[in-house]
């Protein structure tokens, strides 16, 4: 499935970065307008509860943030930072360096959700873009 176009525009290009699912699961929720707000990202309804790199990068946010919950940050280079949301735990700490595929948390319920979900982000320059086009 391609973005629709009320979903943003596609961002800068990735040059050498493949970005993953971070997740097993299902997307519950696409990035867009969503009850009169922008959801920056994509709502997962996690199979199981391991969060997976999306991409190689260094941790460089991990902190409990309003309605993201447990929320953490790896940093990939070149402006682009992927954020994964409404975590229960993590199991990598702020200057980690992590492999894609390296399971870096678990799925919880942190945050303004009501039931296990992963919320994930791809933002490039502190912009969030559609990661729909980013995913492989």
């Amino acid at each position: 499935d391609s973005p629709g176009r009320h979903e943003g525009e596609k961002g800068p290009k990735q040059g050498d970065l493949t970005f993953i699912d971070p997740i097993e699961g299902d997307i519950s929720c696409n990035f867009g307008q969503l009850y009169g707000v922008l959801h920056l990202g994509l709502d997962y309804e996690p199979e199981d509860d391991k969060v997976f790199a999306s991409e190689a990068g260094t941790v460089v946010t991990l902190l409990e943030r309003g309605g993201y919950g447990l929320m953490l940050e790896i940093d990939h280079g070149s402006g682009f930072v992927t954020r994964y949301a409404h975590l229960d735990s993590a199991s990598v700490a702020i200057g980690d360096r992590v492999e894609q595929g390296q399971v870096i948390a678990t799925a919880g319920q942190s945050g303004n959700v009501d039931e296990k979900t992963l919320h994930f982000e791809i933002r490039v320059d502190g912009l969030a873009y559609n990661p729909r086009y980013y995913l492989d």
